[in-house]
């Protein structure tokens, strides 16, 4: 039995490194970010998809709630989240996984304040991120 050629095992090479950087784009971190007014009423969140349920939580001013996931396969994953505060209520999807046709964001950063929803894809708020809805 001959050694692979050289073509063989540089396309084996070339197949992995294909392979890794598929699994990488698939990689995600949702953030959300309270910065309500300090002594205004609390934050509840709920955040789930089909196969995955976070629960509801108060999110205290100043603090941060995240979670990270993996796109399937089949490019259907679908977060959302419902946000309680005082008497208002709202609720958007947070990641659709056809957004990546649009252009590939490791993280998707929220801040929720006041005057209503923000959205970024840095690490951290920016004043760079864009009003995505408001408080009904």
């Amino acid at each position: 039995m001959s050694p692979p050629s050289t073509a063989v095992v540089f396309l084996i090479l070339l197949s992995l490194n294909f392979c890794h950087e598929i699994e990488a784009k698939r990689s995600h971190l949702i953030q959300i970010f309270n910065q309500m007014p300090q002594g205004t009423s609390p934050l509840t969140i709920h955040c789930a998809s089909k196969n995955d349920e976070f629960g509801y939580r108060p999110l205290p001013t100043g603090q941060t709630f995240s979670f990270s996931f993996r796109t399937n396969f089949w490019a259907t994953t679908l977060f959302f989240c419902r946000f309680w505060w005082g008497g208002k209520t709202t609720a958007f999807d947070v990641f659709d996984a056809l957004w990546e046709i649009k252009g590939y964001h490791h993280t998707y950063t929220y801040v929720v304040n006041d005057q209503g929803f923000y959205v970024g894809y840095d690490d951290a708020p920016s004043n760079h991120m864009l009003q995505i809805s408001t408080w009904p």
